[in-house]
């Protein structure tokens, strides 16, 4: 999933989200992801390349990390999402809604 057009800002926003999941655990995480908290680490971890060198995974935590942010069950409240990721809530959403098209095509690979 090529994000190099990206900010460093709104890189940074995708990669704070996927680490607060990584550190906030619990046991519906691997539903809702759809990867083991092992590889949410690890993807945090190694990023901005794991978003190149393992597409899918990266697609699937990045979307399911901002969707669970944004709108799941354990949804940040809007004002500390700043706080969490480095950018509010509404910014997030269109950050996901412009990246979406990439993350499709990375899954359907």
């Amino acid at each position: 999933m090529d994000i190099s057009d990206l900010s460093a800002l709104e890189q940074q926003a995708l990669v704070s989200a996927i680490r607060f999941w990584a550190d906030h655990w619990d046991w519906e995480c691997p539903t809702l992801f759809g990867l083991a908290q092992e590889d949410m680490s690890d993807i945090a971890g190694t990023w901005p390349e794991s978003a190149a060198l393992r597409s899918a995974d990266a697609a699937l935590a990045v979307i399911g990390s901002i969707r669970e942010m944004l709108c799941g069950a354990n949804a940040l409240m809007p004002e500390k999402i700043r706080e969490r990721v480095g950018i509010s809530a509404a910014e997030l959403g269109d950050l996901l809604h412009r990246i979406r098209p990439r993350i499709d095509e990375a899954l359907a690979k």
